[in-house]
Parts: C-alpha cells; sequence; structure tokens
C-alpha cells in the first residue's frame, strides 16, 4: 500500500511520504542523471538518500523501543514498590492501631501519595522511621529483613526511572537527527526539483518515477465530491452515493495525527470492505473522471477498539474533607503506553451519562481534588498504545457527599 504523494511541499512531508519520494529517486536518478546534467554532489546524495533516510529511521523507531521498554519497565518497578509500601503501612497501622504520634514517624499520615516523587519521600520515610524504631527498641518496628527487601525495591525504582531518563534521551537524540535529515534534504529535493523542472516542465509523467508530484493539465468538469460516506462496523464495508460522470471511485485512510493519507480502495464499485485493525482512523472518498480527480468528501473518524487487554481492577475511591478528592487506580496493562479516561458526572443516584475524555493519564492512580458536592462520578480506563486502543473497563462510581 503506497503513500500519497499529492505535492512537491517538501517541507511538510511526514516520514511515510519522505520514504516514498526517496525510494523513487534513488531508484531513478541513475536513468534520468545524464539528460538532466546532473552534478556529481548531487547525483551522490540522490543515489543514497533512501538508504540514509532508511537507516536514520531505524535508528529513531530502535531508540523509541527501547525507550518504551525502559518506561513500562520502570512503571513495573515503581508499581512493585508501590505495593510493598502499602503492604508495609497496613502492617503497621495493625501494630500501632490509631496512635497518629507513632505513625506519623514512619511518615504515615492519612494522605495517599499524589506523584512518583511524593512516593518515593513517603517510602523513605517508612524506611527511616523504622531504622529509628528499631534502634529505640521498639517493639512494633518491623524486622530489618522485610525493611531491607523494602529498599531493594526503592532503589530499583529509582535506577529504572534514571535508565528511563537516559533512553528518552537517547530517543530524542535520533529524533533529533532524523528531522534534520529531513530539513536537509528537504533543501535538496526542493532545488532538484527545480532543476528538473527546468529540463522537463512540470506537467512532464516522468516526475512522478523521481518522487516527485507531476501537476495536472485540466480543463474542468471534474466531478463532484461522493455524498454520504458510511462505514459498517459488523461488516467493515464502507460506501458512498454514486457520482454523475465518475468512472472511478478512491478511497484513502490515516490514523488522525499522521498527515499521509494511504490508499484502500481504488475502482469502479461504490462500497469497499476493509478493516484498518484496532485504533482511531479517519477515511475520506473521491471520484474521479476523463478530467480528473474532484475534489475528496467530508472525512469520517472511526474508532476499532482492540489489539491490548483494557485495564483491570479499577477502583475509585472517595477520600472525604479535610481530604476532600477522589482516587482512580487500575493495574498496570502490558504493552499499553498510556491510558485514556473516559468520565460522567452525574447528580448522586443517578445512572452514568454522556462520557467525556477529560485527559489522558499516564498511569495509576489519577486523582481528582476537590470534586462537586452532590455528583456521582463515573469512570471507564481504556488502555492505548502506538495504533491501538483496549475496549473500555468495566464502569465504577463513588458518590461525593
Amino acid at each position: 500500500m503506497a503513500y500519497l504523494i499529492e505535492n512537491n511541499a517538501f517541507t511538510n512531508d511526514t516520514k511515510g511520504v519522505r520514504a516514498t519520494r526517496l525510494y523513487f529517486l534513488s531508484n531513478s536518478i541513475d536513468t534520468y542523471s545524464a539528460g538532466l546534467s546532473v552534478t556529481g554532489d548531487v547525483l551522490t546524495w540522490a543515489q543514497g538518500a533512501a538508504a540514509a533516510f532508511d537507516a536514520a529511521q531505524v535508528k529513531q523507531s530502535a531508540e523509541i523501543g527501547e525507550k518504551e521498554e525502559a518506561f513500562q519497565t520502570s512503571q513495573e518497578a515503581d508499581l512493585a514498590m508501590q505495593e510493598r509500601y502499602q503492604i508495609l503501612k497496613e502492617l503497621l497501622v495493625a501494630r500501632y492501631g490509631e496512635a497518629d504520634d507513632k505513625l506519623k514517624i514512619y511518615g504515615i499520615d492519612g494522605r495517599n501519595p499524589r506523584s512518583r516523587a511524593d512516593m518515593i519521600d513517603k517510602a523513605e520515610a517508612l524506611v527511616e522511621g523504622n531504622t529509628r524504631q528499631l534502634a529505640a527498641t521498639d517493639p512494633n518496628a518491623l524486622p530489618q529483613a522485610m525493611i531491607d527487601a523494602f529498599q531493594l525495591l526503592i532503589d530499583d525504582s529509582k535506577q529504572k526511572y534514571y535508565d528511563a531518563g537516559i533512553e528518552r534521551s537517547e530517543a530524542l537524540q535520533a529524533s533529533d537527527e532524523l528531522y534534520a535529515l529531513m530539513d536537509d534534504d528537504s533543501i535538496k529535493l526542493r532545488g532538484l526539483y527545480h532543476w528538473v523542472v527546468a529540463y522537463w516542465g512540470k506537467y512532464d509523467p516522468r516526475l512522478i518515477e523521481l518522487g516527485f508530484a507531476q501537476a495536472q493539465e485540466h480543463g474542468g468538469g471534474y466531478p463532484d465530491a461522493p455524498a454520504n460516506l458510511a462505514w459498517d462496523v459488523e461488516t467493515d464495508t464502507f460506501s458512498w452515493d454514486e457520482v454523475e460522470s465518475a468512472t472511478s471511485y478512491q478511497l484513502v485512510y490515516k490514523a488522525p495525527l499522521a498527515a499521509e493519507w494511504e490508499e484502500v480502495y481504488n475502482g469502479v464499485d461504490l462500497s469497499a470492505v476493509f478493516d484498518p485493525g484496532p485504533g482511531q482512523w479517519e477515511f475520506k472518498v473521491r471520484a474521479r473522471n476523463a478530467n480528473g480527480y474532484g475534489e475528496f468528501s467530508e472525512k469520517i473518524t472511526i474508532l476499532v477498539p482492540g489489539g491490548i487487554a483494557p485495564p483491570t481492577n479499577v477502583v475509585l475511591t472517595y477520600f472525604p474533607a479535610p481530604s476532600n478528592y477522589l482516587e482512580l487506580t487500575w493495574d498496570a496493562v502490558v504493552g499499553a503506553t498510556g491510558y485514556k479516561l473516559y468520565q460522567s458526572i452525574v447528580p448522586v443516584g443517578q445512572p452514568s451519562g454522556v462520557y467525556t475524555s477529560p485527559t489522558m493519564p499516564v498511569s495509576s492512580p489519577y486523582v481528582v481534588n476537590e470534586p462537586t458536592s452532590g455528583k456521582r462520578y463515573y469512570y471507564k480506563v481504556a488502555a492505548t498504545a502506538p495504533g491501538q486502543m483496549s475496549e473500555p473497563s468495566a464502569e465504577v462510581f463513588a458518590d461525593v457527599v
């Protein structure tokens, strides 16, 4: 499935369009270089442009993969530390009962951690407090071996977080190198395009073989844009209305944040069956006749869940005044790089209404400070990854009273 090269605005190229341009250029430049009197330095660049760009993309992809793996490993280490902290906290509360003055020695003040840094502070406070109480021969202090095991989890969390930071820096560096290469290639592509057009003109079909868009000469009479583009979720069938004078149709799609459109179908039918796979996608269609392509239809956006599992153990807890906050937690999903949150706020006692997506939290927990009194908060959570999104989790709710 080839990327569509629709124009010669080189600085607007996405990676997919650029890869296609350079593939055609590197594979065709030798055929036309002599007739175009291409200089040696330009020829050398054009011959190796596709390979250089592919190598830069492979490096960026590898570094991003390592970054995402390190980020996932860091999250898992954080989760292991958080779970152990909760166990130790509950043990200490059981041993001291309601003796707040004693629990405060361990940094336990009734408030849940609000951030990773806060979690680290609380974990270290527990270790330091227990060390002091062991030295004071407090019988309620936890055994040193138990604390040593917890310290290992704290250290591992810190190291994994540091490692993830290093991988992030390397991924950013690889991305900077790739985009610097794209900027340099844009200048060279523009210069070569103008050079070729000066020989052939902008309407020559050979431009396409060199990775450039060919200007179209038309005298009017384009077909109208197809109306009523629709998607049947049960059959994965896309359909549209017939356009008078059209001889064929072209259906294209892309991810919302992508710039390049990929061809799905090109033919005479008024429908096409296509499964884009899990994710969110945009589609549009246009008609063609003897004069060329008409305008594209209005795009439609579809959402295809799947690819990864939804979050489990989703729990929403309301902590009343003086704390006055909601805390939503869930188990990490293997392979997820983020989570999409769905929220519905209704009066207490009412079923959920329309769900909105107020945020894209990176990880559990998600905290809502000072929620509105007299309201019931509903939440669902979906796991996300590049090109994937899970089904939403089961619905949970809490009343703020």
